[in-house]
């Protein structure tokens, strides 16, 4: 299946958030001519003689690759599908969209592929000798701090989107009574019209309406924000999760206050390790408001963050994995 020469003008604009950041943006980092990438599917691209799947892929575009007899297949798998079709603290819709993938063209994608780029070191296990494990990559480097200088107002972010409503809940009665009790901070979230109407009530809530990839990673590259947030309830589905919100909070210039995932663990520094939240909500309660009564702390921290992003992005497996392969 080639896709239609028109439809490819449009690319950017279905391009999922898992296709830049495993895959056109560490090329572009590596200088390659991005006029080589060619979709052949709706998520589905060849550079040279390598195809990449990006997520998902039809069942007629997969019979299309096995009759190309490509050289070299790389799927790009950003989650735990299988845990996902079983988390009803996810909305049904996305659960059974999961449901239907993992029951039928999952199982032929993980056939095929030579080579598997994971985020978590949780699904190393579902792909065996094919996986490998890597972080994201951003467009964009970690954002200045000099928004910390003599600010009118706090800037706190949720950037996650529907799909964490539940474990937004973690922290949302906190941010209602905190909101009610400073007239100096604001938040901004990605939720519209799903956040809790407690929240909104405060009259200090942001609620943008959620955007489509290709709008909101060139929006939220404009923000500035002073600490974001990433809890996470306990769950298989987010013990996959990826690193990517703290590079996303990094590109506002935010610090940040997450919970605990795997991921974490191979990039563990003092600046991460002091940003993790262990408890649930009473914790996340004392974090919140002790960082925000420290600004200079803040200041820190964030600074401290960026650096340590920076150093990640020197040393990217990523970058190393495209490389080799590629070149």
């Amino acid at each position: 299946m080639l896709i239609d020469p028109i439809l490819d003008l449009f690319e950017f604009r279905r391009r999922l958030a898992t296709t830049d950041l495993y895959f056109i943006n560490p090329l572009k980092a590596l200088g390659f001519d991005l006029r080589g990438v060619v979709p052949i599917g709706r998520h589905i691209y060849k550079v040279g003689s390598v195809v990449v799947i990006s997520r998902y892929a039809a069942r007629d575009e997969l019979e299309a690759l096995r009759r190309r007899q490509t050289c070299c297949i790389v799927y790009l798998a950003d989650d735990d599908f299988a845990a996902g079709a079983q988390d009803d603290r996810l909305p049904a819709s996305y659960r059974q969209k999961l449901t239907t993938f993992v029951a039928g063209t999952w199982q032929i994608i993980k056939s095929m592929a030579d080579f598997v780029l994971v985020p978590s070191p949780v699904l190393l296990e579902n792909y065996g000798n094919a996986a490998r494990y890597v972080h994201p990559l951003w467009h964009v480097p970690p954002a200045t701090i000099d928004h910390f200088s003599a600010p009118k107002e706090i800037k706190l972010a949720y950037l996650g989107t529907r799909s964490h409503l539940k474990d937004f809940a973690l922290i949302s009665p906190t941010l209602s009574a905190l909101l009610r009790e400073r007239r100096d901070i604001t938040l901004t979230t990605w939720l519209g019209d799903f956040m809790p109407p407690e929240l909104l009530d405060t009259g200090r809530v942001h609620a943008i309406r959620p955007m489509r990839w290709w709008r909101y990673k060139q929006e939220i590259v404009r923000c500035r924000f002073h600490l974001a947030f990433y809890p996470l309830q306990a769950t298989k589905f987010n013990s996959a999760r990826s690193t990517n919100k703290l590079f996303e909070h990094s590109v506002t210039g935010a610090a940040s206050l997450f919970s605990p995932f795997p991921a974490l663990n191979s990039i563990s520094t003092p600046a991460i390790s002091s940003s993790t939240v262990l408890g649930a909500e009473s914790e996340w309660r004392q974090r919140i408001y002790a960082e925000i009564d420290n600004l200079n702390s803040l200041k820190s921290n964030a600074e401290q963050l960026q650096a340590d992003i920076l150093l990640h992005y020197s040393n990217n497996a990523l970058l190393k994995f495209w490389n080799n392969l590629l070149s």
